[in-house]
């Protein structure tokens, strides 16, 4: 055998295979086999409808109802459904108290709290306000304002 015809045997297409794959069909009692073509792939499509993947048969059956667990009954919220301030709904908890994301409204506070504006930075002398970290009195006291 030459060389020509060695690369050629090793490049050639490979002889094709049949290959048949054969599904047994589910039992006949089976509640997942089709009753018009007898295959398995019997799917439930809602809660009373079961459809056959293959012939596209649909049986109606009878609705599975699930078990209720005991309810859970507890205490109510305390969290405000709304913004005090500008009516908002995204209320974020901080702690014991509810921030809105909207305008900056803090429960424990009555009044929105965004810091400190630059106008009144030199005459601030620390207070009530609870939106400003540690790095913010450091910072004033890096200016000379605190």
């Amino acid at each position: 055998m030459s060389l020509l015809e060695k690369l050629l045997s090793l490049f050639a297409a490979p002889e094709p295979v049949n290959i048949e794959k054969k599904e047994a069909p589910a039992p006949a009692t089976s509640p997942n086999t089709c009753p018009q073509c007898g295959s398995s792939l019997f799917v439930e499509i809602t809660g009373t409808v079961r459809r056959c993947a293959q012939c596209a048969f649909q049986q109606a059956v009878a609705p599975q109802r699930a078990a209720v667990g005991v309810p859970i009954i507890t205490k109510p919220s305390t969290a405000p459904s709304a913004c005090l301030n500008c009516g908002g709904t995204l209320l974020q908890q901080v702690g014991p108290e509810w921030r809105c994301q909207a305008c900056g409204w803090q429960s424990g506070t009555n009044q929105p709290t965004n810091g400190v504006p630059r106008s009144q930075s030199e005459s601030f002398s620390g207070g009530p306000a609870k939106i400003n970290s540690g790095g913010f009195y450091t910072a004033l006291a890096r200016l000379g304002l605190r």
